[in-house]
């Protein structure tokens, strides 16, 4: 083994043990040489070897070198002739020892830079961690301006969809409740609105141009149209899903056996390098799983935050994400125009039932249907009322899949 060695250290773009590979009595590729019967076997291995540990068009000068020694140990038409076999292999030995010693300093330099690399991933990894564990520092100047409009621009979606009072006896569901939306804006502020402003930076950027009364102003209008509220929206998504979401966790990558054989099909098989493809080393691996784990772990406590119990309200349940997050994307004129028509399909339609059908027609009602049912109870919800000849054609299994909401708040009324 060399003195220069650390014996732990594998290549980790191929995960081989160079050591093993070269030198182990059983399996390693010196002693399977001082064990041929067969000179010409040995060139023809010891060819192989060098192909297939050269590939890079950087290595083609040092390749034709170690071929140029191979041909002058073991001529071809000399192989298995003149040659003494035992002076032969040794001298094959030590130039495949040299070819060890440059494979073990390349894998060295490599684990080098990974460890840079981890020191640098460790230091973003900690700063996240506590990130989780400690408030964020309040939003300054442009960025302060950006959270207020983003969550102004939720709160109109809350506003419309508000109720005061709640049934007596009961709390209002989370969707309906003022002290939710209060509670939701404080989340959205510290854990969401930050990281959405990082995908504006060039907003921010010329935002903080202007004079500082008319940021507010100049940001609102960048989201103005139909453009600008697609460009928000599909950000609020992304952003969502990676707070929010759970990251399924990498396969870990099979350890390969140590066997000379198994190593030399593997590199017959793979012309291109593992550290040339996306797969990760077993270290690597580690890395991003914990890393994967940590997100998990914040998403979980975020969530865990806005669905949070309450005595003013009835919580979020684990699948309501979707709502909160395609709430943004609903249109707060559009909500108002829903309940409006349904109260108004309520107190002056003929035949209530039929009115409603025609007007439901492939429509989202169910938001508008659970507000309106409680900004007022006294039309919707007494007996015999509206909301029992609205859904009067319905299944139970319809209900709940067209309306899940209103089925979840007032299956009593239904």
């Amino acid at each position: 083994m060399s003195d220069t060695t650390d014996p732990n250290v594998k290549d980790k773009m191929n995960n081989i043990d160079w050591e093993v590979f070269f030198e182990d009595g059983e399996i390693g590729l010196i002693a399977l040489i001082k064990n041929a019967k067969s000179i010409n076997g040995v060139r023809k291995c010891v060819d192989l070897v060098i192909d297939m540990l050269y590939m890079r068009e950087k290595d083609a000068l040092h390749k034709k070198a170690l071929k140029a020694r191979l041909n002058d140990l073991i001529p071809t038409a000399q192989a298995d002739s003149s040659l003494d076999p035992k002076k032969t292999k040794e001298s094959i030995a030590t130039l495949l020892r040299e070819v060890k010693e440059d494979r073990i300093k390349g894998a060295l330099a490599y684990a080098e830079q990974q460890k840079v690399g981890a020191v640098a991933e460790e230091e973003c990894r900690i700063g996240s961690e506590e990130s989780t564990e400690s408030p964020a520092p309040p939003a300054s100047g442009a960025e302060a301006v950006f959270v207020d409009v983003f969550c102004g621009v939720v709160n109109e979606r809350l506003a419309v969809l508000k109720v005061h009072k709640a049934p007596e006896g009961k709390t209002l569901p989370f969707i309906l409740s003022p002290d939710f939306a209060a509670h939701f804006q404080a989340i959205l502020r510290q854990g969401f609105a930050p990281v959405l402003a990082i995908r504006f930076k060039g907003l921010l950027g010329r935002a903080g141009q202007e004079p500082e009364e008319k940021r507010k102003d100049y940001i609102e209008q960048e989201f103005e149209g139909k453009e600008g509220r697609g460009v928000l929206w599909e950000a609020w998504q992304k952003t969502w899903d990676e707070t929010i979401g759970q990251t399924e966790l990498p396969d870990k990558p099979k350890e390969e056996k140590k066997s000379f054989l198994g190593l030399l099909k593997k590199m017959k098989k793979e012309d291109t390098p593992a550290w040339q493809k996306n797969e990760l080393t077993l270290k690597e691996w580690k890395v991003k799983v914990k890393r994967i784990k940590n997100a998990n772990k914040n998403a979980t406590r975020i969530w865990g935050s806005i669905a949070a119990e309450s005595e003013d309200y009835q919580p979020p349940e684990d699948g309501d994400g979707g709502l909160l997050k395609e709430l943004f994307g609903r249109s707060p004129i559009g909500i108002k125009k829903q309940i409006d028509a349904l109260r108004q399909i309520a107190t002056q339609s003929g035949n209530i039932g039929r009115s409603f059908d025609s007007y439901q027609g492939g429509k989202n009602l169910d938001l508008a249907l659970l507000s309106v049912c409680h900004q007022n109870p006294e039309i919707f919800l007494d007996e015999e009322a509206c909301l029992k000849q609205f859904l009067a054609g319905f299944k139970d299994s319809q209900k709940r899949s067209f309306y899940p909401l209103t089925s979840r708040y007032l299956s009593d009324h239904m």
